[in-house]
């Protein structure tokens, strides 16, 4: 809690407005049937990372040509490096044709670029956010970049 007894949390930064989260989105409510509250987590960032995490193992195991973890683990940080002449894709779709087109691709998915350290961290940003009780809404207060998290 903060000075005043009002809650302050901190969480993971993604952009609503990169163009893999449209798909994001538009995926999710279509599955509003199937999710209880699914409006809930439209801009959750951690549903939105989970989203991605998916795409990029699927994208790992099209371009390894495996669904052993042994052998696709290695394509995650090749499938969203940001490789010069890489093609740029934002959803699954564009991603697995590409890779059939024998194109080098970089995911830029639903919560923006994602760059692999050797450990497969990516340095992601995290806000310092304070609750807004009239709009009932978490309104960030300071960002941390995620250089400044990297050690």
């Amino acid at each position: 809690m903060g000075e005043t007894g009002d809650l302050r949390v901190q969480q993971l930064v993604v952009s609503l407005s990169v163009p893999g989260y449209v798909l994001y989105k538009k995926t999710l409510l279509g599955l509003s049937s199937k999710i209880p509250g699914a409006s809930q987590y439209i801009g959750h960032p951690y549903a939105i990372s989970d989203y991605d995490a998916i795409t990029i193992t699927g994208l790992a195991m099209n371009q390894a040509h495996s669904t052993a973890p042994s052998v696709y683990n290695r394509y995650v940080v090749k499938v969203t490096a940001a490789t010069p002449g890489a093609t740029v894709v934002h959803t699954y779709a564009q991603g697995l044709a590409a890779i059939k087109a024998h194109k080098t691709i970089q995911y830029v998915g639903a919560s923006g670029p994602l760059v692999f350290d050797r450990y497969h961290s990516a340095g992601r940003s995290f806000s310092f956010d304070r609750y807004d009780a009239p709009t009932k809404s978490m309104v960030p207060v300071t960002v941390i970049p995620g250089t400044a998290l990297n050690g």
